[in-house]
């Protein structure tokens, strides 16, 4: 219902319909004009008004609301995740028409794996290589999918701390900070290292630059021998 806007929709009348399996998308003032939901392995949407009786093919949301729709019935495929690495299993979703699944390893040989629920997981993914996948129904293929499983995985070498781990479908977070085992006070040491050496050397400096003041050691008296009269 993204992007779509009725507040302006004008309509005679609606029928009042009620669905366990669907949930209402549009609803107006008495019940649901729009309900949507999924039974029986298909995909059911219910107007519960006639188009006629309504504004809403002469509306700019008309063609937005069919779009989501078709959008929204879209047939996914077999396989949503092109790409495995060695070991990881996948998710398979069979057409609602299937009773089997037909995987084609890397090696030639085949599984057959019974569709008795809406997805199976498929976990023998140990080759690497190209897998496909044919869904039969009375032993017809009625669609085919592919996936690739790679022998390396992106994810083994990040190697940044990580806030949260995934186990299986559970997502854990720490419970609390741990704290750091480890500090180092060297930096503190030899910076008071560093200004008791500052101190030291500008005292020395200060005594070698202290000024002496000089004077005559025993001065000889002028004797009369040494006067000249002029």
């Amino acid at each position: 219902m993204r992007f779509l806007d009725l507040s302006a929709l004008n309509l005679l009348e609606f029928k009042q319909v009620t669905a366990g399996w669907a949930e209402p998308l549009i609803t107006a003032q008495g019940g649901p004009l729009l309900l949507a939901g999924e039974t029986g392995g298909q995909q059911i949407a219910i107007l519960t008004f006639d188009l006629r009786d309504s504004d809403l093919p002469l509306q700019i949301a008309y063609p937005i609301l069919v779009a989501s729709l078709l959008n929204w019935f879209t047939p996914q495929g077999i396989v949503q995740q092109p790409e495995a690495s060695v070991g990881q299993p996948l998710t398979l979703t069979p057409p609602a028409t299937a009773d089997s699944l037909r995987v084609s390893l890397p090696d030639g040989s085949t599984r057959t794996l019974p569709v008795n629920t809406p997805t199976i997981n498929f976990t023998e993914t140990g080759e690497i290589g190209l897998y496909r996948i044919d869904a039969l129904s009375a032993g017809e293929v009625v669609s085919s999918g592919v996936f690739s499983v790679n022998l390396f995985d992106p994810t083994e070498s990040a190697i940044t701390p990580q806030t949260t781990i995934t186990i299986g479908d559970e997502e854990i977070t720490p419970q609390a900070e741990g704290e750091v085992g480890q500090r180092e006070f060297w930096p503190l040491v030899a910076l008071f290292a560093l200004i008791l050496l500052l101190i030291e050397w500008i005292i020395y400096h200060r005594r070698v630059r202290r000024p002496v003041q000089f004077k005559p050691l025993n001065p000889r008296p002028e004797s009369k021998r040494d006067r000249i009269p002029a």
